[in-house]
């Protein structure tokens, strides 16, 4: 029942989520039919795999990834749900991609799990962290030690960072800022992340997890 059309001609950028369609017929029918209006619009397109093993099959998954995949300009995927539930063997750098190459999607974000327990994430022999590939280009984020406290939102943080980044044309900020957000939402009980514009000028002048008097 929304203006769709109204709602997408005044949006800089369209996000959808791979819960979405998850839910039934019309919500599949309804994410397709926005990433076509948006693309016809000539926005740029997102969208998040979000598996959930409870609400569909790996098959039903990837059907709803191929549906928009021509519309796309960024997907994002977590590594171990690119391996399990769309196939792919590869890791990191080399598995975005072979996502890229398979859905003809010009950017790839990946978000990582945490590297061996114990191990400094600037040490010797730890593994990068998350990584958004744009055309044959890597960048990776900083790994940000942190207690977990709640897993619960930690993805969407992810996107609400990586999104605000690619906003203001920045990649590197993207990148960086999208894995900054998420290890704010793991460490912050619930799942809404308070993240307000001092934590952002705070991430921008290199001032986080510092004490201001």
């Amino acid at each position: 029942d929304a203006p769709w059309e109204a709602l997408i001609a005044s949006s800089a950028r369209v996000h959808l989520s791979g819960i979405t369609p998850a839910l039934g017929p019309s919500c599949r029918a309804l994410v397709a039919h926005v990433a076509q209006l948006a693309a016809a619009a000539r926005k740029k397109v997102s969208y998040d795999l979000n598996y959930r093993a409870t609400l569909q099959t790996p098959a039903e998954a990837r059907a709803m990834l191929e549906a928009v995949a021509p519309h796309l300009e960024l997907f994002v995927v977590a590594e171990r749900d690119a391996r399990a539930v769309l196939g792919f063997s590869e890791e990191a750098e080399a598995l975005a991609a072979a996502i890229a190459s398979r859905y003809g999607v010009p950017l790839v974000a990946l978000t990582r799990g945490p590297s061996a327990p114990g191990l400094d994430p600037g040490a010797p022999g730890s593994e990068p962290g998350d990584l958004l590939w744009e055309r044959g280009v890597t960048r990776y984020a900083p790994r940000y030690p942190i207690e977990i406290v709640d897993r619960i939102g930690a993805g969407d943080s992810f996107v609400g960072g990586l999104i605000h980044g690619l906003l203001d044309g920045d990649p590197d900020l993207a990148i960086r800022l999208a894995s900054y957000a998420a290890a704010i939402a793991l460490a912050t009980p619930g799942d809404i992340n308070h993240f307000g514009p001092e934590d952002l000028a705070a991430f921008e002048t290199g001032m986080t997890a510092r004490l201001v008097r």
